[in-house]
């Protein structure tokens, strides 16, 4: 299926799709953030009291490990730097560290305001809190090392979420060297250029939302992950029924 919108009034255009292959996923999953790294994905699930680290294997669906969270804490998105997890939460200002095979704890950085998403471009660590501005951050400190504002022709983007950075490489196409955010809310993912911030185009999410999300009010598209073997997509959201596979066209 090749999946394609008009502009719905964005600046930016919008990306032609094809779903390559769907998933089970775990409804009760409240998706902050998504990795896949050797065919496992590493996926945080928010709320309070009932937040956890999971890692599941793509091709079976089987959890193969899990760590839940003190359940005063709202976990939020994560990335891979090196063999650890860092993990950030929502109004805790605490970015928790894990080891990516054990899931042991490392340790934390503490930092102001918000987290909501966050990536690894190799070198920084990029950080959403819900405005129109992404932190870019030292992966060893968590030190602030300057931040991005996100715009599409000259307007702010607000609601930035979960985000991921693509790659260079032979099968990373349009998307190379882009980062990928979700946008709360709006059931569209935005492709992002990290050297402006500007907006180069966008994914149409929605129809994917109505069949995974089975029409509850949370279930909004969260979670972004890229598969470098294949080039394709990874995207889910919260409390959805399905993970997709998708390929750009």
């Amino acid at each position: 299926m090749i999946l394609s919108w008009p502009s719905m009034g964005l600046a930016a255009p919008f990306l032609n799709y094809r779903i390559a292959a769907v998933h089970a996923h775990d409804p009760q999953c409240f998706t902050q953030g998504l990795q896949l790294r050797d065919g496992l994905v590493y996926q945080s699930s928010g709320l309070y009291g009932r937040s956890y680290l999971r890692v599941w294997d793509l091709a079976t669906g089987r959890a193969l490990r899990e760590t839940p969270l003190d359940r005063r804490l709202f976990a939020e998105g994560l990335a891979l730097v090196g063999n650890e997890i860092v993990l950030l939460t929502w109004r805790e200002e605490m970015a928790l560290r894990f080891d990516m095979r054990t899931l042991a704890p490392r340790g934390s950085f503490a930092y102001r305001n918000q987290g909501w998403g966050l990536a690894f471009d190799g070198q920084r660590l990029i950080q959403s809190d819900g405005s129109e501005f992404l932190v870019l951050r030292h992966p060893e400190t968590f030190v602030p090392l300057g931040q991005l504002q996100v715009t599409d022709q000259g307007q702010p983007v607000r609601l930035l979420n979960e985000l991921e950075w693509i790659p260079p490489g032979p099968k990373a196409g349009v998307l190379a060297g882009m980062l990928l955010a979700n946008v709360w809310l709006a059931e569209r993912i935005a492709v992002i250029d990290p050297a402006n911030g500007q907006v180069q185009g966008w994914l149409d999410l929605s129809p994917l939302t109505a069949e995974a999300g089975g029409g509850k009010h949370d279930a909004v598209a969260n979670g972004i992950a890229y598969d470098s073997s294949t080039g394709r997509l990874l995207v889910t959201g919260k409390l959805w029924a399905f993970l997709y596979e998708l390929e750009l066209r």
